[in-house]
């Protein structure tokens, strides 16, 4: 492979980050709203949460449990932490871009080098956010049910997967999958329930909106994985078709 074609390569791919960046800034935003935040503020530190079970189900101070997890400064910090180097990763893969149209080769690299580690950065940021937001969600969930609230697509598919791989193990079935009902996305049309509904049809499992809960799925696990598929490309495929409108579930 020669130095040229190399190059072309770089460009290739510092574009499609920049682009996949750009899209992912359209996301709605996970910052509290003026009234949580003085709630927040006049909250002693490390004052204890209660379980959701002693204040109604699925309630937390008067919020629903998932607006008041989004709103908690651990999971908005870490987005907003995510989002930063994201936008530093986009900035170097412009300057990269750059440097590659003027002919600068080795500075080009270098800049596409210094991208990777933000996006690197960016991606461990998310995860952890990723992580810490499931878990608050489903603190008390009984064991068929799990929560996808303030996850992107990607992370969702990847969450689902697992519990659909616990529930088997459990012999558990149907798994409810809770997946939002859009009230947050444009136009209020869901873009996690067709995209958790497409992952379904992929592994050859059976599913259904619950008909007692429009923003919940009901997934029977009496199908097999479908061979022969690379789940991880098409993740991908689908975090594409879905990112910039409401990937988060609200």
């Amino acid at each position: 492979m020669n130095w040229q074609h190399i190059l072309k390569k770089l460009f290739k791919i510092c574009v499609k980050e920049i682009e996949d960046h750009q899209k992912q800034q359209q996301q709605p935003s996970q910052k509290p709203s003026a009234a949580q935040h003085q709630q927040q503020q006049s909250k002693p530190t490390g004052q204890h949460v209660p379980p959701k079970e002693e204040l109604g189900p699925k309630r937390i101070d008067g919020q629903s449990a998932e607006q008041y997890w989004q709103s908690q400064p651990e999971y908005v910090d870490l987005r907003n932490q995510a989002r930063a180097a994201g936008d530093k990763m986009g900035q170097c893969f412009d300057k990269a871009s750059s440097a590659y149209k003027s002919g600068d080769g080795g500075r080009a690299k270098e800049l596409s080098n210094e991208g990777n580690s933000h996006k690197e950065e960016r991606n461990r940021l998310n995860k952890q956010a990723a992580d810490w937001i499931y878990e608050k969600n489903n603190l008390d969930n009984r064991r068929d049910e799990v929560d996808l609230h303030g996850l992107y697509v990607k992370e969702a598919i990847e969450k689902t997967e697992q519990a659909i791989a616990n529930a088997r193990a459990s012999n558990i079935n149907p798994l409810k999958v809770v997946v939002g009902r859009g009230t947050h996305s444009k136009n209020h049309v869901s873009k996690m329930k067709p995209a958790i509904e497409d992952m379904m049809r992929k592994q050859n499992l059976r599913c259904k909106v619950d008909p007692d809960n429009a923003g919940q799925l009901l997934v029977f696990l009496d199908g097999g994985n479908a061979e022969g598929t690379d789940n991880a490309e098409w993740a991908d495929e689908i975090e594409n078709r879905t990112q910039g409108d409401a990937c988060i579930v609200m």
